[in-house]
C-alpha cells in the first residue's frame, strides 16, 4: 500500500488513462535503431522475442526475454481492450479499516491487475485529510520475490565451491494506493457526496474533451485526426473516501464516482465523447452512483418503516380472515401482538412514518440522465388517478425541481428508455429551468407492477412548428367622401369618379378591406361597421369601383356592389340603391363611396 500520494489522477475524476501520473508507459521517439531494422520504414513495438538456434547457450537473460515477450504481448492485447474493472474490487468501510476485495482489472497500459485476497488498510495509516480534500483509492501493479534456491556453480567457478542462494520466484499482484485529491469549496459544501460526484463526472467529461459542452460548442474547435499515442496509466481507480469528522468509521465510501467497469476499446470511448455521446461504462457508473447514494442515504429507516407497514398489513389481513373462519380467541391474541408491533415501528430520524425523504434533503442535487426511484405503495391507494398520485409523490421527492410528465409503459420498456436517455445531460434538481423529466410508470395489464418508477431526461428535440399558410388576399382601399348637404360638391365628386379620378381632397383611405384573392365574396373581418357608421345619414350614395387593371373590372364592381348594397336600407331616406360606376387608374383596387344628405 502506498499512502498519501498526490498528483495527476490515473482515471475518472482526473484525466482518464493519461496525464503523466506515476507508473505510466510512454512511447519513445528517435532515429532508426536496432529495434527498427535499421531502416526508416520500420518501427519496433518493444515486443521482442528470443531468436533460438542450435548451439545457443541459454542463460538467465534469454529466459527472461522469453518471459518479457509473453508479458509485453499480453499487455498490448490488454491495452487494446481498454481499462477498467472486470469483477470484484468492491471497497467498503469497516471498523478496522478500509476493505478492498479481491478482483480483476486491466490498466490502460494493458496490465492485468489481479488480486486473490482481501486487502485491509488500517484507518491509522491514513493521513490527515485536507479541509477541501478527499482520498482516491487506486490499484496498481506490484511484484515481489519469494522462495529461494541455491545458485549452482557457474562456468569458470572452481568446482565444488559452495554456492550462494537467490530468490527463485516473482509474484505479480497489486498494490493499493491512497491518493489525496482536493477542490476548493468541497469542505463547506452541503451534501458533499453528491457535490463530489457531480464534480468528478464533470472533470471526466472535460478531460475526455467531450463535445458539445459549455465553452466548447464550436465545430471548428474539434480535431478529426486520429489521436496520438500517449502515456498509458498503470493504475485503475476503485473508489473515493470522503472524510466526515475525526472518526474514520464515519467516513463515506463512494465507488461509482471514479470506478469504471471494463467496456469498450479506447477508440470507441474517445470518439463517442467527441460525437456528443456518453460511453456505456460512464453512463452505467453515473446511474449506479446515484442508485447507491440513494439507497444509502434515502432508503434506510424510511424503507424499513414502509416495508414494516406493508408486511404488517398483510399479516393483519391474514389474521382477520382466520378470525372469521375459526371464531376463536387465539387470533385475538395475535391481533394484540400485531398492534404492539405496529406501534413500535419507527420511521427513522427526520422522516414521517413510511415516507421517503426528498432527495435534496439527503444531499442529492443532481441526477443521472436515467434512474429508478422507490415510490411509496400507499401512493396508489384510495381514490383518484394513479398517474396523478405518482406524479405528486415524485415531485415531492425531487423537491419540485423538475418539469415532470408521467407516462405508462411495460416493465420491459424501461431498458429501451434508459438506452435512449444515455447521451442526454444530467438532471439538476432545483435548476430554475426545471429540466424536463419523464416518469415511467411500469404497468402490466393496467396494474402497477411494483413500488418503483423509472425516470429519464426527456428528449429535447423539438419540431419547428409549421409556418402558417400565407393567406391569399386582395387588399382594397376604401375612400369615404361625405359631402353632407353640399349638392354642388357632390356633383363635382361624382363627375371626378366618372372620369376615373379620385375626388379632390381625398388622400388616405378610411379603411383597407381584405378579400379572398380574385373572388367577389364579402370582405374578411368586420370592417364594414366603419362604413355604416360614417354613411348612416346619407340619403344618396354613389359608389365607384377602381381597379388596377381592366381585367379586374368585373370583380371590382361586384365587390363594391356587395359592400354598399347594405347601405340602401340603412339610410334615413329609405331603400334607394346606390349608383355604381367602375373605372381604372389606381395603383391597386379601391372603392370610393360618396354620400349626400338631401333635405326635404
Amino acid at each position: 500500500m502506498t499512502i498519501a500520494e498526490s498528483g495527476a489522477a490515473a482515471g475518472p475524476g482526473g484525466a482518464p488513462g493519461s496525464g503523466g501520473a506515476a507508473g505510466t508507459t510512454t512511447p519513445t521517439a528517435g532515429p532508426p535503431d536496432e529495434r527498427s531494422a535499421g531502416t526508416p520504414d520500420t518501427a519496433g513495438g518493444d515486443i521482442d522475442r528470443l531468436h533460438v538456434f542450435d548451439g545457443l547457450f541459454l542463460r538467465a537473460e534469454h529466459l527472461t526475454e522469453m518471459q518479457d515477450y509473453a508479458r509485453d504481448l499480453a499487455h498490448a492485447v490488454g491495452a487494446a481492450g481498454g481499462p477498467g474493472v472486470v469483477d470484484g474490487y468492491d471497497v467498503t468501510s469497516t471498523k478496522e479499516g478500509l476493505r478492498v476485495d479481491a478482483g480483476l482489472a486491466v490498466s490502460a497500459a494493458g496490465r492485468p491487475l489481479r488480486s486473490r485476497r482481501v486487502v485491509m488498510l488500517p484507518w491509522g495509516t491514513f493521513p490527515r485529510p485536507p479541509t477541501d480534500g478527499w482520498f482516491r483509492i487506486e490499484i496498481g501493479p506490484a511484484d515481489w520475490g519469494f522462495g529461494e534456491a541455491t545458485v549452482q556453480a557457474l562456468l569458470c567457478d572452481a568446482p565444488c565451491t559452495g554456492g550462494t542462494r537467490a530468490t527463485v520466484h516473482r509474484a505479480e499482484g497489486v498494490e493499493v494506493h491512497v491518493v489525496t485529491d482536493s477542490e476548493a469549496g468541497f469542505g463547506g459544501a452541503t451534501g458533499r457526496r453528491g457535490w463530489l460526484a457531480s464534480l468528478l463526472f464533470a472533470r471526466e467529461e472535460k478531460a475526455a474533451a467531450a463535445w458539445p459542452r459549455p465553452g466548447r460548442a464550436h465545430l471548428a474547435d474539434l480535431s478529426w485526426r486520429p489521436p496520438p499515442a500517449g502515456a498509458l496509466a498503470e493504475r485503475v481507480p476503485l473508489a473515493v473516501v470522503i472524510p466526515d469528522g475525526a472518526d474514520p468509521q464515519t467516513w463515506t465510501v463512494d465507488v461509482w464516482s471514479v470506478r469504471r467497469d471494463r467496456g469498450a476499446p479506447p477508440p470507441d470511448d474517445l470518439w463517442r465523447w467527441r460525437l456528443a455521446m456518453r460511453p456505456w461504462a460512464v453512463f452505467v457508473a453515473q446511474v449506479l452512483q446515484f442508485q447507491d447514494h440513494y439507497a444509502a442515504a434515502a432508503l434506510p429507516g424510511h424503507l424499513r418503516a414502509m416495508l414494516t407497514a406493508v408486511t404488517l398489513e398483510a399479516e393483519l389481513t391474514t389474521i382477520l380472515a382466520e378470525v372469521g373462519r375459526q371464531r376463536t380467541a387465539a387470533p385475538a391474541q395475535q391481533l394484540t401482538e400485531l398492534i404492539a408491533r405496529i406501534r413500535g415501528a419507527e420511521p427513522g430520524p427526520g422522516a414521517e412514518f413510511g415516507k421517503l425523504a426528498a432527495l435534496p434533503d439527503v444531499g442529492i442535487t443532481e441526477l443521472p440522465p436515467a434512474g429508478l426511484l422507490v415510490v411509496h405503495p400507499r401512493t396508489a391507494e384510495g381514490e383518484g388517478d394513479l398517474d396523478d398520485a405518482v406524479r405528486e409523490e415524485v415531485d415531492r421527492l425531487l423537491a419540485g425541481g423538475a418539469d415532470l410528465r408521467v407516462r405508462r409503459c411495460g416493465p420491459d420498456d424501461v431498458g429501451s428508455a434508459f438506452e435512449q436517455a444515455r447521451h442526454r445531460r444530467r438532471i439538476p434538481i432545483g435548476d430554475p429551468a426545471h429540466a424536463p423529466v419523464d416518469v415511467l410508470l411500469p404497468v402490466d395489464e393496467g396494474k402497477w407492477v411494483g413500488d418503483w418508477v423509472a425516470f429519464v431526461r426527456r428528449d429535447g428535440t423539438v419540431d419547428r412548428p409549421p409556418e402558417p399558410p400565407v393567406e391569399q388576399v386582395d387588399e382594397v382601399d376604401v375612400f369615404l367622401v361625405d359631402d353632407g348637404t353640399d349638392r354642388e360638391k357632390f356633383t363635382r365628386d361624382v363627375a371626378a369618379v366618372q372620369a376615373g379620378k379620385l375626388p379632390d381632397g381625398v388622400d388616405a383611405p378610411a379603411a383597407v378591406l381584405r378579400y379572398p384573392r380574385d373572388t367577389w365574396a364579402q370582405p374578411l373581418g368586420d370592417q364594414r361597421a366603419l362604413l355604416e357608421k360614417i354613411l348612416g345619414q346619407g340619403t344618396r350614395i354613389v359608389v365607384a369601383a377602381f381597379v388596377a387593371d381592366a381585367s379586374r373590372r368585373a370583380v371590382g364592381v361586384v365587390r363594391a356592389g356587395l359592400l354598399t348594397i347594405r347601405f340602401g336600407g340603412a339610410t334615413s331616406g329609405g331603400s334607394v340603391l346606390p349608383q355604381l360606376f367602375s373605372a381604372t387608374g389606381t395603383p391597386r383596387d379601391a372603392i370610393v363611396v360618396i354620400g349626400l344628405t338631401e333635405l326635404n
